[in-house]
């Protein structure tokens, strides 16, 4: 998580060795008391590469002939990390405004629903608190608009961009809106 949380590349190494293995070498080393040897594998959590923060996983045992060194080396000196959800702190959004947000996207899409019911397939919506309607290309499925509703309230949340008033999440929504119908 540090490695993550400062940007830096990083692999995990696992040696996977089994308990006598472990003992063997405690006894040429005297690194451990005995007890501890005996304690830690039961408190420690093996790394599994299906998780994203153990990745790279390299597995070395003590019978493997060649270690995966050159690996290993690329993985540590290789590219800085993008940043991502995992690596970037998100801020935490204001929860009156998501909910305003939810609230007028709500208002907005059943607008559009109104005009579909009245039969229009697409054309212009009148939005409360905006001056000019919104042009909708096409008949919008209520599938559709749930999705691009949720995919428009995590954008905000995750990213932080929640607006400041309820006049500028509209104008966020409605641009989102258009964008995601004339992707499709």
């Amino acid at each position: 998580c540090i490695a993550r949380a400062l940007g830096t590349t990083m692999c995990t190494v696992h040696c996977d060795a089994s308990l006598e293995q472990i003992g063997d070498f405690n006894k040429c080393s005297s690194a451990y008391e005995e007890r501890h040897i005996v304690e830690l594998p039961m408190r420690y959590e093996r790394p599994n590469d299906r998780n994203r923060w153990e990745r790279p996983l390299f597995v070395v045992r003590p019978e493997d002939e060649t270690l995966p060194l050159d690996d290993i080396e690329a993985a540590i000196n290789g590219r800085a990390l993008n940043p991502n959800l995992a690596t970037v702190s998100q801020p935490v959004a204001d929860k009156n405004m998501l909910h305003e947000v939810d609230l007028i996207t709500t208002h907005i899409l059943a607008a559009i629903q109104k005009s579909q019911a009245d039969g229009a397939a697409g054309g212009d919506v009148v939005i409360a608190h905006r001056a000019q309607p919104v042009h909708i290309p096409r008949v919008v499925p209520i599938g559709e608009q749930r999705r691009i509703k949720r995919q428009f309230i995590k954008l905000i949340s995750d990213d932080g961009q929640t607006p400041s008033n309820s006049a500028a999440a509209t104008e966020l929504f409605v641009s989102f809106l258009l964008k995601q119908l004339a992707a499709e």
